[in-house]
């Protein structure tokens, strides 16, 4: 770059430092930040190297798939709503109680109307055989009226 171009931070930059590579840079960086001399970069730049070497390895480790344990079955607690079998068995005789005692009502219910309509039938003859004895009697002339025609 020439100098007094700008760089992606946008500050002009030194003609010294565009030329300096990553790791000067880093040495010069440190030289003036910490205001040690040169002889202490060479052990900072191992410890850098050593820290950098252990993020690296810590990622590895963390980035393997961990082995996950089996859940242990647990006893299950009987909830609230448990019903033992004897009260399920109570539960279903009441139930065959009522399904009885409907059918039973259905039934009666059943054989009442056929009661009823055996009466209505009963009362529908008698009215008709009713009826017809009033006709016969209007047809019916008496021997008495017929005697004096003769």
């Amino acid at each position: 770059m020439e100098e007094g171009e700008k760089g992606r931070s946008k500050r002009p930059l030194d003609s010294d430092t565009s030329e300096l590579t990553d790791e000067e840079a880093e040495k010069q960086e440190f030289v003036h930040t910490t205001g040690v001399s040169n002889d202490d970069w060479e052990d900072e730049k191992e410890y850098r190297k050593a820290q950098k070497a252990k993020d690296r390895a810590e990622k590895a480790e963390k980035s393997e798939p961990e082995v996950k344990k089996a859940r242990a079955s647990r006893v299950s607690k009987p909830s609230e709503m448990a019903v033992s079998d004897d009260k399920w068995i109570g539960f279903f005789e009441k139930d065959a109680q009522r399904k009885y005692a409907l059918k039973e009502a259905e039934l009666k219910n059943a054989y009442d109307l056929e009661a009823k309509k055996l009466d209505i039938r009963a009362k529908e003859l008698e009215l008709e055989s009713s009826r017809l004895d009033i006709e016969a009697k209007r047809l019916h002339i008496p021997l008495d009226e017929f005697n004096h025609l003769i």
